[in-house]
């Protein structure tokens, strides 16, 4: 997963060393969350699995050609790996605008802060997973908030009913990971969404992943464009887009060039050839 990032695989879907990146930690935790795919069956007392996010299979499971998207392919992937980060006390927004968003595919988005050091606390008297009155309190020192506004009305980071997002509910004040599913979107454009809810320790950076089917290249508002915002990759289109500045080349446009996913993958026995012989 690291090695599609650090190989350049992103925006475009293909090997390409001017598009090579180191990713932080944030934005592989929020790679491999974006992946992920629910669980379905039962569990060890025969009942039905519960959905993500649950105590039982947590945001599911990896399934990394969900969230890897390779030139040729139906999926986006958008990425902002932001290292201009909140300072303490700030406010402040990014705002992701998506136009076209179609409805055959999920849209998926995942935030992920590294947070910095907070207090340990003693552990709950007798906690219930159905109690969150019950649990320890929440100890984030750097509080974000994901939300996404769209024709299926308002989403907060971590609502889910039934495995996927519900409208309504409140901001989550615990977790440094927060997500958005809708299974099935609405046709139509999107406005994604990170604040600064509460910044004590700073500058607080993050990473945005989001998969979907989109036509057009996004664009970020809120100050300097972050890094990453334009994710071309698999829509064989041309030019860059929005506040972006980027310039996107076509991915899969010619038909002999080796697939990425095989491109990635021989890179990966080559390296691995190359560490047994030492």
């Amino acid at each position: 997963m690291r090695q599609y990032y650090v190989d350049g695989f992103y925006p475009s879907g293909e090997k390409n060393a001017a598009d090579t990146m180191s990713p932080t930690a944030a934005l592989l935790k929020a790679t491999l969350i974006n992946s992920a795919t629910s669980l379905t069956g039962v569990d060890n007392s025969k009942g039905p699995v519960t959905p993500i996010p649950s105590n039982e299979q947590g945001w599911g499971r990896i399934q990394l050609d969900r969230s890897l998207v390779f030139s040729g392919g139906p999926r986006k992937l958008l990425v902002d790996d932001h290292k201009d980060g909140f300072a303490p006390g700030s406010t402040d927004k990014v705002t992701y605008k998506i136009s076209g968003v179609q409805a055959g595919e999920p849209l998926k988005i995942t935030l992920v802060w590294t947070d910095f050091p907070g207090t340990p606390d003693s552990p709950p008297a007798a906690p219930t997973v159905d109690d969150p009155a019950s649990w320890s309190a929440p100890q984030l020192v750097n509080d974000l908030d994901l939300s996404i506004d769209g024709p299926g009305g308002t989403y907060l980071g971590n609502v889910f009913n039934g495995g996927v997002a519900a409208t309504g509910g409140t901001a989550d004040r615990r977790n440094n990971v927060e997500e958005i599913l809708i299974a099935t979107p609405g046709a139509g454009d999107y406005t994604i969404t990170v604040a600064a809810s509460h910044i004590q320790e700073g500058p607080q950076d993050f990473a945005l992943v989001a998969t979907g089917a989109w036509t057009n290249t996004p664009s970020a508002d809120g100050g300097e464009p972050p890094s990453g915002t334009v994710p071309d990759a698999g829509s064989g289109a041309t030019g860059g887009g929005g506040d972006s500045g980027c310039g996107c080349k076509v991915a899969g446009s010619t038909s002999n060039r080796v697939p990425g996913w095989l491109a990635l993958a021989l890179a990966s026995l080559v390296t691995a050839a190359r560490r047994r012989r030492r």
